[in-house]
Formats: structure tokens, sequence, C-alpha cells
């Protein structure tokens, strides 16, 4: 799993990404006068663009801390598609390169050359 997430580079990604949406959810919640968690709510549903609609911005900083966000979804959901591609992709070189080792291992051993007898 720790493998998986030093892909690319991809933990420190969530990181930034979840301090982010903390910091987004905290100044929508003062310029929007909700509650820290609606604000929270309205923060990841923008993020993961299902924007439901049950929230949305009325002032100038919310709207462009929106956009903030949409741009941050966009590039988790780009950065996460190359994390998993690259994940596998390199598990099947490895995979390869151990399978062509056993094979030259065992070509090389006496019995195999000379027929199992």
């Amino acid at each position: 799993m720790t493998f998986f997430l030093k892909t690319n580079g991809l933990i420190y990604l969530i990181y930034i990404d979840s301090v982010l949406l903390i910091i987004a959810a905290i100044v929508y919640s003062l310029t929007e006068q909700t509650s820290f968690w609606n604000a929270l709510w309205w923060s990841i549903v923008t993020t993961t663009t299902v924007g439901y609609g049950d929230m949305s911005p009325s002032t100038a900083i919310g709207r462009i801390m929106a956009v903030i966000l949409m741009f941050v979804g966009i590039g988790m959901i780009g950065m996460l598609t190359s994390a998993i591609t690259s994940f596998f992709s390199s598990n099947e070189d490895s995979d390869i390169q151990y399978i062509k080792s056993s094979l030259d291992k065992l070509a090389s051993t006496k019995k195999f050359r000379s027929g199992f007898n």
C-alpha cells in the first residue's frame, strides 16, 4: 500500500489536497456564513466535481475558492489515474524481469541442459 501511495508522488498530492480542502472549508464557512461541517461538505463535493447543487457560493471569494477546488479535483483524478497505471505497469515489468531471470537460471542448470536425465 505504501508503495502505491509513493507512485508518482501521489502521497504528497493527497496531503496538499487535504490541507486545501480544509482551508477552502474555513474560507467558505467565514465568507458564506455557514457551519464548518457544511463548508467541508461543500468543499469535498466541489473537489470531486459532483456538484449536488445543495450549496453554492454567492460571494466572489467563495466562487474563487470553488474554481480552485474544481481544478484541484480534476488534477487529483488525473494524478490518481496516472498513479494506478504506473503502479500496475511497473509491477508487470518487475514480474516479467523475475520470470526471465528465473528461466535463465533454470536454463543454466546442468539438469535442464542434459534433458533431465
